[in-house]
């Protein structure tokens, strides 16, 4: 064999047990070291919006989102962005409907301006177990400005026969938001109570 064809021989045969030994060396490291599954995981930056508004990222040796804050299972959002608020709704009420209503009311104490009649919009959230046979408590919420709130909140104005006025559950920059005195526990409608739950999730935005 000539001397040139000896080095080529050699050269080849360095760089594939360099290529066998690269090979080896990177399965032990990536597969078969003791600490390996100790090492840092570098997961990707993405990040999952969760259904209050916060956001999760990558976390773990499997790069899984991490949970989302605590949600009331299988509750759903109304939100009204018309006038700003919202509501969380249990999967009872899923073919919930809305419907605006107007809410009535008369002045009872100014001796100039007895008489006098005020209105504004009632959102009512329909009770979508109502039947013909059974009615089950809806969810009515007053809108006020606050002008009228004020008057209404010195009983000035009265909305209802009731001795009492409505119950304030939030306000933002534009609006009040009250539900109707003796709004539940006073007819006979079915199940007042899950809406009374209900409402204790109103935010006003």
């Amino acid at each position: 064999m000539q001397k040139g064809n000896l080095i080529l021989a050699v050269i080849i045969v360095v760089a594939v047990i360099a290529a066998f030994g690269a090979a080896g060396y990177f399965v032990y490291q990536h597969y078969l070291a003791p600490n390996r599954g100790n090492a840092p995981i570098a997961c990707t930056m993405e990040a999952k919006i969760c259904p209050d508004g916060s956001s999760v990222g990558r976390s773990g040796p499997n790069c899984e989102f991490a949970q989302c804050p605590d949600q009331v299972a299988d509750w759903k959002t109304y939100k009204n962005n018309e006038y700003g608020f919202e509501l969380t709704l249990p999967d009872s009420w899923k073919n919930y409907s809305v419907v605006k209503e107007t809410w009535k009311g008369w002045s009872v104490f100014e001796v100039e301006d007895v008489g006098q009649t005020y209105s504004g919009t009632k959102v009512v959230i329909k009770n979508p177990q109502t039947n013909s046979q059974q009615i089950w408590q809806d969810i009515p919420i007053m809108i006020f400005t606050p002008e009228i709130w004020k008057l209404v909140n010195e009983e000035k104005i009265a909305v209802s026969a009731a001795p009492i006025g409505p119950a304030k559950i939030g306000e933002n920059a534009k609006y009040i938001f009250a539900t109707p005195p003796r709004w539940y526990g006073f007819t006979d409608d079915k199940g007042w109570e899950e809406p009374v739950e209900i409402v204790k999730t109103f935010k006003a935005f």
